[in-house]
């Protein structure tokens, strides 16, 4: 159960009310099943252990949604919140426990929590990763396939357990940690993409040498070149609308997160690959600022 001392702005608790309610609308259809006002009260009581008195004269939502602001600030709200989406509230009932998670998702997801599922149910974490975030790690820990394969095994323990929105910005961090890993060694410096990441594949591209203009490259690996620069334009838009850290455009399907997780693990393999084929065979110099010598010309990637 929650131990947060959780906070939440006036739409998300509005948003939780009508999940509890069941008044709760999203495109022309509810978010969660009716519950009547003696369901209501008996939801209350098992959850938070009380009810005021003074709320239960008003009408359904009105006395949820001052239990709901009444203890705002407290681990109670949180548990009020995992409770709200019990599957097993929903069995047998129109609406699934998944459209209601997602509705509230779409709130909580700007205040910084989300609801992912657990053995037991649906469980309240903090998002306390910047989606941008830049690795402190040393860059020449993470350019390696076991770096690459851990990060990956992540994502996969992420969609094994259904938590197909945090396998997908787990796949966008990767392959942002790599980039930002390679600028590191062949800059030793970084540049501000503002979260543009193919923007910034095209740039590391250029300094690793494998970008479809690169004048003497098979135009077999052109072709590549180009599909990875295309993998990484539907990464994303696709973390965009459908993982954890923006409002949701889509729920994903299952096949199409495991779609995002093997595209970051090709793209990223194969930067990390190449980075260090050319090092070993001295094509590239990454300790000499401004990427170092330049390398003799074509090698291959």
């Amino acid at each position: 159960m929650s131990e947060f001392e959780l906070r939440l702005s006036a739409g998300t608790l509005d948003a939780l009310a009508g999940v509890i309610t069941g008044d709760g609308m999203s495109g022309g259809n509810r978010v969660a099943p009716y519950r009547t006002k003696d369901e209501l009260l008996n939801f209350l009581l098992a959850t938070a252990k009380g009810v005021d008195e003074t709320a239960k004269g008003l009408s359904r939502g009105k006395m949820v949604r001052h239990e709901l602001q009444r203890w705002s600030g407290t681990p109670t709200l949180g548990r009020l919140l995992e409770a709200a989406v019990n599957p097993s509230e929903f069995i047998g009932k129109s609406v699934g426990v998944d459209v209601a998670v997602a509705h509230l998702n779409e709130h909580l997801g700007h205040e910084g929590y989300r609801l992912v599922r657990d053995a037991h149910g649906y469980r309240l974490i903090e998002l306390t990763a910047d989606v941008h975030a830049r690795p402190e790690t040393d860059p020449s820990t993470i350019l390696t396939d076991a770096y690459v394969r851990e990060q990956v095994d992540k994502c996969d323990q992420k969609l094994a357990g259904s938590d197909l929105d945090g396998a997908i910005t787990n796949a966008r961090t990767l392959v942002e940690a790599v980039l930002y890993a390679l600028e590191d060694r062949l800059l030793e410096t970084r540049t501000d993409f503002s979260g543009d990441l193919p923007k910034q594949f095209r740039h590391v591209a250029k300094l690793l040498r494998v970008d479809a203009d690169r004048a003497g490259l098979d135009q077999r690996f052109k072709d590549v070149a180009r599909g990875l620069l295309g993998a990484i334009h539907g990464l994303a838009p696709l973390r965009n609308g459908m993982s954890d850290a923006h409002a949701r455009i889509a729920a994903p399907a299952p096949h199409h997160a495991a779609l995002v997780v093997n595209a970051a693990k090709t793209v990223a393999l194969f930067l990390v690959a190449s980075f260090n084929f050319q090092v070993a065979r001295g094509w590239l110099k990454p300790s000499g600022g401004a990427g170092g010598a330049p390398p003799p010309p074509s090698p291959p990637a």
